[in-house]
């Protein structure tokens, strides 16, 4: 596969499916899809087996995000991972959008733009386009752009939004 996509999840059958749909629905072909089921006790299990094939899964006893996280990359073929939690999705074209950049630029590592929506108690929900954080070489410094306004930040990046190689 040219790019292994890990997706960690615990106990969000309600939403996976979306997540799932999202990285196969990928315009860019050789994906390998693994799911790393983090002790869910929901319908998660059945929900992944109606995928047949088309899926990997990884079962483990919870031990966190981060553990689920790194049993995909440990279990991942390729040399790209990309990450996506299980409550997100992709647009169509985000994988062949950031392989385009990555390759053309010899980059190791790439960030994509998402959206944040938040379904909170808000009516309509709140949509906030965060570009990738923008690295100034003069000064060294991080800047966030939301909406138009840029923020002095810390590295804070969406776990989906990260395409790297797993050299870096």
């Amino acid at each position: 596969p040219a790019v292994s996509v890990i997706i960690p999840t615990c106990n969000r059958a309600w939403c996976l499916a979306e997540a799932l749909d999202s990285v196969l629905a990928q315009e860019e072909a050789g994906v390998e899809l693994i799911v790393v089921d983090d002790g869910s006790t929901d319908g998660t299990a059945q929900l992944l087996a109606g995928y047949g094939e088309t899926i990997r899964v990884l079962r483990q006893e919870n031990r966190g995000v981060s553990a689920a996280r790194n049993a995909g990359i440990a279990a991942a073929q390729a040399e790209l991972l990309a990450f996506l939690d299980s409550d997100d999705t992709w647009t169509a074209d985000k994988l062949e959008v950031c392989l385009d950049v990555l390759q053309a630029g010899g980059f190791d590592w790439v960030v994509s733009s998402y959206v944040r929506t938040d379904l909170g108690s808000e009516s309509p929900p709140v949509v906030k386009r965060l570009s990738p954080p923008q690295w100034n070489p003069a000064t060294g410094e991080v800047h966030l752009l939301i909406d138009g306004i840029f923020f002095f930040s810390e590295l804070a990046v969406n776990t989906g939004a990260v395409l790297a190689r797993r050299s870096c």
